[in-house]
Formats: C-alpha cells, sequence, structure tokens
C-alpha cells in the first residue's frame, strides 16, 4: 500500500453545519459551543492515498450501497423463505436482524471508530476510518465504500452462521443488511439532505450534535435506542 500523500489542497467550504449547530443551541437549549471542523464539500478535496486505484476505492457513490446491498438483502430473506421458514418467522426474524444491526452500529461508533491509536503509523493508517469524516464531509465519502463495507459484512456472515445456523441465518443477515442501508442513508441524509419530516430533523439534529458539540454523545445515527441505553445522550440546559 502506497502511503497517504503529504498535503491536502484548501477546502472550499460548501455550507457550514456549525451554524445549524448554534441555532440548536437557541431553539433546543444544548449545552456548549459549536466546535469542531466543518469542511462540507461536493468536491473531491482530500487525496488520502497515492496510489490511484486505492483512491478511487476510497470513494463512493451515494446509490452504490442501494444497489449492491438492496438485491443482496432481499435475496437472503426471501432464500430463507424458501428454505421453509413460514412467512411470519420470516418477517420476525428479519426484523430481529434489523434490530441487531442498530447495536451493531452504537458499538462500531463508540468503540471501534471512535478509538484513537496511539502510533503514528497506525494512526495514519486508522485515520480513513472515521477520523477523516469528523474532519471533512465529502459528499462520495459519506456511505461506506465497498472496500470497507464487504470484509466487515462477511465477518458478521460467518458469525451469524455459527450462532444461527442455516436457513436462519438467511432472513437474519438480510434483516441486518436493511438495518446497515438505513444507516448509512440516514447517515447521508444528516449531512447532505434537508429533512423536512419531524423524525429527519430530529436525526440531523442529534448527528450534527455528535460532530460539532460533543463527540460523546448521540453514537446511534439511525436510531438513539442504544445511547439511552448506554448514557450517551447529551445534557440539557434547563430554562432559569
Amino acid at each position: 500500500m502506497d502511503g497517504h500523500s503529504e498535503e491536502a489542497p484548501a477546502i472550499r467550504v460548501e455550507f457550514d453545519l456549525r451554524d445549524q449547530w448554534a441555532q440548536g443551541v437557541a431553539e433546543h437549549g444544548w449545552l456548549g459551543q459549536p466546535t469542531g471542523k466543518s469542511a462540507v464539500t461536493a468536491e473531491k478535496q482530500i487525496r488520502l492515498y497515492e496510489n490511484p486505484l486505492l483512491e478511487w476505492l476510497s470513494r463512493v457513490h451515494p446509490a452504490v450501497p442501494i444497489s449492491f446491498w438492496g438485491p443482496v438483502a432481499l435475496v437472503l430473506v426471501y432464500w430463507g423463505y424458501r428454505a421453509g421458514i413460514s412467512v411470519a418467522a420470516t418477517a420476525v426474524i428479519t426484523g430481529g436482524g434489523v434490530f441487531a444491526w442498530t447495536l451493531c452500529e452504537y458499538v462500531l461508533h463508540r468503540w471501534i471508530f471512535h478509538w484513537e491509536p496511539k502510533g503514528e503509523g497506525l494512526r495514519r493508517f486508522y485515520y480513513p476510518m472515521h477520523r477523516l469524516h469528523h474532519d471533512v464531509q465529502e459528499q462520495d465519502r459519506l456511505v461506506t465504500p465497498l472496500l470497507m463495507a464487504v470484509p466487515l459484512w462477511l465477518v458478521f456472515l460467518g458469525l451469524f452462521y455459527l450462532l444461527l445456523g442455516q436457513p436462519w441465518l438467511f432472513p437474519f443477515t438480510g434483516g441486518f443488511t436493511i438495518g446497515y442501508l438505513g444507516y448509512d442513508y440516514v447517515h447521508y441524509m444528516t449531512h447532505f439532505g434537508k429533512p423536512t419530516s419531524k423524525l429527519g430533523r430530529l436525526q440531523r439534529r442529534r448527528h450534527l450534535q455528535h460532530h460539532f458539540g460533543n463527540e460523546e454523545v448521540w453514537f446511534g445515527v439511525s436510531s438513539p435506542i442504544w445511547d439511552f441505553v448506554f448514557r450517551t445522550t447529551p445534557a440539557r440546559r434547563h430554562p432559569s
């Protein structure tokens, strides 16, 4: 693997999410002031790798996850049904997979992606996994590239095979994959979308708070349930 390039060009900010965070402080009683970087851009501004193939693989069009993983999820759910699982049981197990994803999302985000390696070499290797995302949000680096998603998915598939066996792993993994897709597109929406629903605006506010208010809160992106379970919701400012 080639090393990372030494310098990156200056970032041209498309819009500043810190303004929306400051508005959240005023409207919703959040504690603190906007912090952190806020470079949000649709342009290819950061070159991570000198190797052009690695650089290309580190980027992904937002349509790729649903195009690739959508059919995978549907086929897995169908295989479970074809293997003799009833429609009702297939639906329940698929829903269990979706729910299991919400816990996996929380664990990965909190304890894996936010882990800070001590060695400089490991830091440079680890940086693109998540810290880059906190420094700059590029439109084609918001959803998870297949280079990262496929190996992780195969690890979970093997784990589910050991825990559940066939045919139960098929609808469960299908639901798990559907849950992942929900996360990817909710995450994309929080940075580049303009949600109009109450739920969408709430999800966006929470994720903005994680980015620009306190990185130790709201590790759940698609669902806040595990933030409440593990007490990583933020303090609120009470009116005097």
